[in-house]
């Protein structure tokens, strides 16, 4: 049986995601009661990740 990664060409991949991209949209009814989204950036959520392994020390070593 094939991996399921063979017939993908490199050409077929899309863009990666630029730092201005929205990556997520959260949607909440907050304390207003009236829906709304807020995006989230894929930037934002790498340098999220970048803090956390800062604070928490956390390394490429520390894997579950």
């Amino acid at each position: 049986m094939p991996a399921p990664h063979e017939d993908i060409r490199e050409d077929d991949l899309p863009e990666p995601a630029a730092a201005p991209d929205c990556a997520v949209i959260l949607y909440t009814s907050g304390s207003t009661a009236a829906h709304k989204g807020a995006k989230l950036r894929s930037g934002a959520i790498v340098n999220n990740g970048r803090a956390m392994q800062k604070i928490n020390g956390i390394s490429a070593e520390d894997v579950a």
